[in-house]
């Protein structure tokens, strides 16, 4: 008896096999998302006991039991960093790569503009080089996951430079576009270019640098799903340079495909919201605001709980729609929903989740929430979402 794979057409075969993809995808998606959240949660939990133990201990501790469970609090935020890292690292080499013409010149803009609230007063000289830049055939949410670590990585080593010097390039070949960022950081010793981008590879200590060895490991992942390369250089002067190369392709070959859906969709009619997106996942962060963004919406977004009291704070305007993960480190989203209720009564506020379980028994939805999301969130999911809730 045949394989079901194995009957029927070739391009039968092809459309099967790639359900079959698609569907296998989706599954481990959700397995390393909800592995990476429980997991994240029981080191949070370790934390905060370990920190309860400490403040109800009081001065009656002794300095070897505080040392110890300052030990304990420092690898529980270790093991809940390398899970977020992880989960980040496996999203991205599982995400269905959807190719759009891209601009690449605002996408590092954006990019940049992300990073600046965390300067922290930090001198750093941007330079944009080179001439005319691109639009490049990618995956806008994969690519900019890579330009947030490749930018922030530069941002990191180049700490302590007065000022940082940080050069973003273009040039083309006839089959590739090359984009070159060099810093004039701590770089990093040539011997070891090979270790530079494996996940969890660090080349300097964690006294020196925070990190798990995850950013350019990412990047590297995401620009060979797009057929280019990536490679590292130590300049005798210092610093680091980071090249990555995306293969030069026919914006017209694929005018019919995901770029007139989207085009499709986003000429739909409709209101267009100014909207705040709220998630401490790079990647679906990233995700969201592009969706929306396709639909020709404003989009705000915050990395994190934190980020996001502080936009409701500093930004004065209404925004139309909040829409809040609702399990996030340090402020989750009840207290987003409830800062947004309280200074906006009347702005509706969708919830994402990937654990409903969870948000049913002991983290209860407030009423004040207009609709609740499982993820992972597809297009027409967010969409149909958004019209409901701004329709009222």
């Amino acid at each position: 008896m045949k394989h079901p794979t194995e009957r029927g057409t070739p391009e039968a075969r092809i459309d099967s096999l790639e359900s079959e993809l698609g569907r296998v995808r989706a599954e481990f998606a959700t397995f390393s998302g909800r592995l990476s959240h429980d997991m994240q949660g029981i080191f949070r939990n370790i934390e905060g006991f370990a920190s309860a133990v400490r403040e109800q201990g009081g001065g009656r501790l002794t300095e070897k039991e505080a040392h110890y469970l300052q030990r304990i609090q420092a690898g529980a935020r270790r093991g809940d960093s390398l899970m977020r890292d992880l989960a980040s690292l496996s999203a991205a080499s599982v995400a269905e790569l959807r190719a759009y013409p891209v601009d690449l010149a605002g996408l590092v803009d954006q990019c940049i503009q992300d990073l600046a609230p965390g300067l922290s007063g930090r001198a750093v000289d941007w330079e944009r080089a080179g001439t005319p830049w691109p639009r490049v055939m990618a995956d806008p949410a994969l690519l900019r996951l890579a330009l947030d670590h490749l930018l922030g990585n530069a941002l990191k080593f180049t700490r302590g430079r007065a000022p940082a010097r940080i050069r973003i390039d273009v040039a083309a070949t006839p089959e590739e576009w090359v984009l070159t960022v060099a810093d004039n950081g701590a770089g990093f010793d040539a011997a070891y270019v090979d270790r530079l981008f494996k996940a969890f590879e660090r080349l300097h200590l964690p006294t020196e640098f925070e990190g798990n060895g995850v950013g350019l490991a990412l990047v590297k992942m995401v620009v060979e799903r797009h057929g280019g390369r990536v490679r590292a250089e130590a300049p005798a002067a210092g610093g680091a340079v980071i090249t990555i190369t995306l293969r030069r392709q026919s914006l017209e070959a694929v005018a019919a495909g995901p770029v007139r859906e989207a085009s499709a969709a986003a000429g739909g009619g409709g209101r267009k919201l100014r909207i705040l997106v709220v998630d401490d996942d790079a990647l679906v962060l990233t995700t969201l605001r592009l969706m929306l963004e396709r639909d020709g919406h404003q989009v705000v977004a915050a990395a994190g709980g934190a980020a996001a009291l502080a936009t409701l704070e500093q930004q004065g305007a209404r925004f139309d729609l909040v829409i809040a993960d609702w399990l996030m480190p340090q402020v989750g989203g009840a207290e987003v929903v409830q800062a947004v209720k309280a200074a906006q009564p009347f702005t509706p506020v969708i919830v994402l989740t990937g654990q409903r379980p969870d948000m049913l028994g002991q983290h209860d939805v407030p009423a004040a929430v207009d609709q609740v999301l499982d993820k992972p969130i597809t297009p027409a999911k967010l969409r149909s979402a958004v019209a409901a809730v701004a329709g009222r």
